[in-house]
């Protein structure tokens, strides 16, 4: 499981998965040429303890035969000096994960439908975690694409380890096991199915529902608690998790002021007894040249997981152990700004290879009431269509 708040340096391979796109692109085979996106992007990620510096690279290609091909390339870079990560000491340290991609769609013509299909294959590894996952995906259109039938599945198995560290390196397992003896892992199975569909000229609807079976190895390899009589307990939690989520979002276009309006609602629920509900709402306005600004509020709140405790509850009769603040209750507020920039001005200048392209930036911020506090999330991408 990807520990998001890690404090590690990783370093990592990077290797390739054959596989097929989950958004399938439309090709224009009349042309009989190629097509293709280049997207270049850098994301971070702040809050007191963790640092994240993540650039990726991606590139889809549109054969004129209505194959897609596609693929993606992350460097995942985190600065941190927590516990729950491995570090020994206050020194943070930093860990890059490489995480790549690889993937292909194909589209059927059916006459009064298309049908496409797609698979899609990620490899990631780090010093203390490799994961391998793949998915399959069916989208049926109907109606003149008014309507779009959604299915997919996925499998994901990882690989758990440790390296305990400090500022100048690796150390072995401080609580006296062998460095290199841990080894747990994880598998997964997802499902989703949903249905997109155009109401009106500027109304669209998307409904979905999603199912997720995890199990294995589902706590941390580093977080234990000290308990009152002095002994200390590694995190503890149960080795199956089924989550359950359903979502919706209507998105309106208001043509008299050229805006745009999204709203969404998601209610999640699981194994585990954690029920959470995800309100959204976005506005996407044109500014004239060139310029689209885009307004974000997320609300995000949830109860406590079954076995979560405070840490000063736990006693040595308690079983199942959780220092996770993820587990517990807690809620979060998200606004966000972005900015997209349409380069088409530059045509019939020197930089005419660009006028296609968009540029666009974005920045957030988080209010959170658990231990992780508040953080920022930044980013800056372009898109080069060709």
């Amino acid at each position: 499981m990807r520990r998001a708040l890690v404090r590690v340096e990783r370093f990592v391979w990077f290797a390739l998965l054959l596989g097929l796109c989950a958004s399938p692109a439309w090709a224009d085979r009349a042309s009989g040429t190629t097509t293709g996106l280049l997207e270049l992007r850098g994301d971070y990620y702040w809050e007191t303890s963790t640092r994240v510096l993540a650039p990726s690279a991606r590139l889809r290609l549109d054969l004129p035969d209505g194959l897609s091909l596609d693929g993606e390339y992350l460097l995942d870079s985190v600065t941190s000096a927590s516990v729950a990560a491995g570090a020994l000491t206050d020194s943070g340290f930093t860990e890059r994960r490489n995480d790549a991609s690889l993937g292909a769609a194909y589209e059927f013509d059916l006459g009064e439908a298309a049908l496409a299909l797609s698979l899609h294959g990620t490899f990631s590894k780090e010093p203390d975690y490799r994961s391998l996952s793949g998915s399959f995906g069916a989208a049926l259109s109907l109606n003149d694409r008014a309507s779009v039938l959604r299915l997919s599945l996925g499998y994901l198995h990882d690989d758990v380890g440790q390296v305990f560290r400090t500022g100048t390196g690796a150390r072995p397992d401080p609580m006296g096991g062998v460095a290199g003896s841990f080894s747990e892992n994880l598998e997964a199975f997802t499902s989703s199915a949903g249905l997109d569909q155009v109401l009106t000229p500027t109304l669209t609807a998307s409904v979905s529902y999603d199912f997720g079976r995890v199990s294995g190895f589902l706590a941390s390899p580093y977080r234990r608690l000290l308990l009152a009589d002095g002994t200390r307990r590694a995190e503890n939690h149960p080795d199956l998790r089924l989550r359950h989520t359903v979502s919706g979002r209507l998105a309106w276009y208001v043509r008299a002021t050229h805006s745009a309006i999204h709203v969404a609602y998601r209610a999640y629920v699981d194994s585990w007894r954690i029920a959470a509900i995800t309100p959204e709402v976005r506005l996407y306005q044109e500014l004239g040249g060139h310029r689209t600004l885009r307004l974000r509020y997320r609300y995000y709140a949830q109860n406590r997981a079954s076995f979560y405790k405070p840490a000063d509850q736990y006693t040595a009769d308690d079983t199942l152990i959780s220092v996770d603040p993820k587990m517990s209750a807690f809620h979060s507020h998200l606004l966000g700004l972005k900015m997209m920039l349409d380069l088409s001005f530059l045509e019939h200048s020197v930089l005419e290879s660009f006028a296609a392209a968009t540029v666009d930036m974005n920045f957030e911020y988080i209010w959170n009431t658990n231990r992780y506090g508040d953080g920022v999330i930044a980013s800056v991408g372009l898109r080069l269509p060709f």
